[in-house]
């Protein structure tokens, strides 16, 4: 499934029109970090799916024939998430970078001051992070670029760009992430709540659901599609029609759990709480090959796809460095590394020949697994990210 291009000066410009006040972000942060977090590329939608290149040819470093770099003696910082975002990031990219060049990768770990920080490095002309990743592409990239706290990306250093799609003017794209259903195979047997049409109907498909507690994140969209909006003109949302939807599908009533984070949603499928739900897909996957649940299952209709991102600071201490490892982590076999890993799709699609086949079938973008699913618009998630946020939390409270 190809990402539709859009660069962040579009994000940036529509900020400054409209009074974008880091306060005012600051202060949403706290209700609705991971949406934000999880509102990525895309300026539309496509439904080709993207099949995995064959002879993938990218590797670790560029393929040109040159030994890797020596970096031996040098440093830069890595801004991650906390717990298995920075397990993963250290066996996926840190280890196999420095064991490659001799350089020093440092990690450091971060919260949802993340943006707060990048820009006081650059207006306190203070060092910290060298390269910050996982976060969301039409927020916190967005609000830093803004501030002037991103290295505007020069693609020309990092060859392994050329696989990604998912590029922009300061950041590029690390990893996908699909919001999907899932259900109890033990509840449902051969007649499950496997497309959007099933699922929000409650009357035939009845059992505890779960959804999300902090926004949205395509729902709106997606009970749309259920009910026949196409996906070339499902932008901009009928938030009025969606929500008189859910009501007459008593979808609230008949939600059990409203998660707010990928342990909560292990736990509850462990625990057999719910009997299906709309889940971060990685979340899912995990807790079928982590946690052993084989009685869970997935389905990729109209599923909803967000991107976070990876960029270079202002204040890099390293740029050179910095682009030597940022273009690593773009290759192939650290994408895949990375997906097995923390269970996120690729943004790489070569990845794929490296992933385990097992894990495959579980991937929206891989093959034609996504032919039905949509990349979020960006511009309009920006545009209306307050309003929905504040509608959907009205909307759960009842």
């Amino acid at each position: 499934m190809k990402a539709p291009a859009l660069v962040l000066p579009t994000l940036v410009s529509f900020a400054e029109r409209n009074g974008y006040k880091m306060k005012r972000a600051l202060s949403l942060l706290l209700v609705a970090t991971m949406l934000l977090m999880l509102c990525a590329c895309g300026g539309g939608v496509s439904s080709n799916a993207t099949a995995p290149a064959e002879n993938s040819s990218n590797s670790l470093m560029p393929d040109n024939g040159d030994e890797a770099p020596n970096f031996s003696g040098r440093e830069i910082v890595f801004g991650v998430w906390g717990g298995s975002f920075a397990d993963a990031c250290l066996q996926a990219y840190v280890e196999p970078f420095e064991k490659l060049t001799g350089a020093t990768v440092t990690i450091e770990e971060y919260g949802p001051d993340v943006t707060a920080k990048v820009i006081a490095q650059k207006e306190q002309g203070v060092k910290g992070f060298d390269v910050i990743s996982g976060c969301g592409v039409t927020d916190q990239m967005a609000n830093m670029a803004k501030r002037g706290a991103l290295l505007k990306l020069d693609y020309s250093k990092m060859p392994n760009s050329d696989y990604v799609e998912a590029k922009y003017d300061y950041c590029v794209g690390q990893y996908i992430l699909s919001i999907l259903i899932a259900w109890n195979t033990d509840v449902y047997g051969e007649d499950p709540p496997d497309t959007m049409a099933k699922y929000f109907d409650t009357e035939n498909y009845p059992g505890n659901r779960a959804d999300c507690a902090f926004g949205n994140n395509g729902r709106l969209e997606q009970i749309l599609l259920a009910n026949g909006e196409s996906i070339d003109s499902i932008y901009p949302v009928d938030t009025e029609q969606a929500y008189k939807l859910l009501d007459e599908c008593q979808y609230r009533e008949n939600v059990a759990v409203w998660w707010d984070s990928a342990s909560t949603i292990r736990q509850i499928l462990a625990d057999g709480e719910v009997d299906c739900g709309i889940f971060w897909g990685g979340s899912v996957l995990e807790a079928i090959m982590s946690d052993g649940l084989d009685n869970i299952a997935l389905s990729h209709d109209y599923a909803a796809l967000v991107t976070d991102g990876m960029a270079i600071t202002a204040t890099c201490r390293d740029p050179e460095l910095a682009y030597a490892f940022v273009d690593y982590c773009l290759s192939a076999e650290a994408e895949a590394k990375w997906s097995e890993l923390k269970y996120y799709a690729p943004t790489n699609p070569q990845a794929y020949n490296y992933i385990d086949p097992e894990m495959l079938p579980y991937f929206t973008t891989y093959g034609e697994n996504g032919k039905t699913a949509f990349y979020c618009d960006v511009d309009y998630l920006i545009e209306n990210n307050e309003r929905d946020t504040e509608q959907w939390l009205l909307y759960i409270g009842g």
